[in-house]
């Protein structure tokens, strides 16, 4: 995967409506030399809006390819082998229903068309869409960067698996659809780049009378209300990211100061916060460790000085 990283302005930013999005697409695409695209849905449309030269750039793909999404007709595996067959790098993540289209890393065409007939206006009867063309910021870039790294790559071996499965699936009734394909392993990476300041707890669960409303409404979505939703904390990305840092030492373990350090140089808004800031937020973390009483990253305080290490 070519990572976001590079900025340009785009002049003309304005609403793009069915009728105009492939004409805009083709555009951007001719004036790029790479191409980023992220689209829940995928049918042989996305074929009329390349030209076959344009295959000679870096273009990668990004869809959701649910089995549910092949037998529904909105997304197609020969599609998908062809595109792999001519250079595109594609990846799948079951969880993707954004559409952004992104160009040299710097303009972007975000809405709500998918790369569908009826997203794209060549149906009779086209869907209704309203796209935007904008510039990605710093912060923008870091952002979708974080999430494209969790994506699964797939080949054509992996394709024609999932084609040999769907044939064997029982399409009479709804509820033998799987959600994820058995034969193909698509779970999720764990690699995110970085954290953003709204990935961390703002708050203490043992006392939310000293915080705001808005920071506990933000930290119960994020992880939960009570000690059943661990498993809601654990799949958070501080979690995750925290986890996998002290993963890779050769102690299994990390002071809370080189976590704070780690973390405080892995923020990915455009305005980082102090590394006071951070260490409160890694506070509000540890209150949560010990709130789900979690198994998988412990605390011990050897001479009042805490250490996190993996059970």
């Amino acid at each position: 995967m070519k990572k976001i990283t590079s900025l340009s302005v785009v002049q003309d930013n304005h609403i793009i409506d069915t009728r105009s999005i492939t004409k805009v697409l083709q555009t951007l695409i001719e004036q790029a030399n790479s191409i980023c695209f992220i689209s829940a849905f995928l049918t042989s449309s996305i074929l009329e809006v390349f030209k076959e030269t344009d295959f000679e750039k870096n273009i990668s793909l990004y869809i959701r390819c649910r089995p549910s999404d092949c037998i529904g007709g909105s997304c197609d595996l020969n599609v998908l082998k062809q595109l792999i067959s001519k250079g595109v790098s594609c990846f799948i993540d079951y969880k993707l229903h954004a559409k952004i289209y992104i160009f040299d890393s710097k303009d972007a065409v975000i809405g709500s068309s998918n790369l569908t007939a009826n997203g794209l206006g060549f149906s009779h009867y086209p869907n209704f869409e309203l796209n935007y063309s904008c510039q990605l910021s710093t912060s923008d870039l870091s952002q979708i960067d974080n999430y494209l790294a969790q994506c699964v790559q797939v080949n054509i071996d992996d394709i024609e698996k999932m084609q040999t499965e769907l044939a064997l699936i029982n399409t009479t009734s709804l509820n033998n659809i799987p959600d994820e394909w058995e034969t193909v392993d698509l779970k999720p990476k764990e690699e995110l780049l970085g954290l953003f300041i709204e990935d961390f707890p703002k708050s203490n669960p043992f006392d939310l009378s000293k915080y705001s409303e808005k920071d506990i409404i933000h930290d119960q979505t994020m992880f939960g209300k009570t000690p059943s939703d661990k498993t809601k904390f654990k799949q958070s990305n501080v979690f995750k990211f925290i986890h996998r840092f002290i993963s890779v030492q050769e102690s299994k373990s990390a002071s809370f100061g080189a976590i704070t350090a780690y973390l405080h140089n892995h923020i990915l808004d455009d305005f980082s916060p102090y590394r006071r800031e951070v260490k409160i937020f890694l506070q509000n973390f540890t209150s949560y460790l010990e709130f789900y009483e979690n198994e998988i990253i412990k605390v011990k305080r050897p001479n009042y000085s805490q250490v996190f290490f993996l059970e």
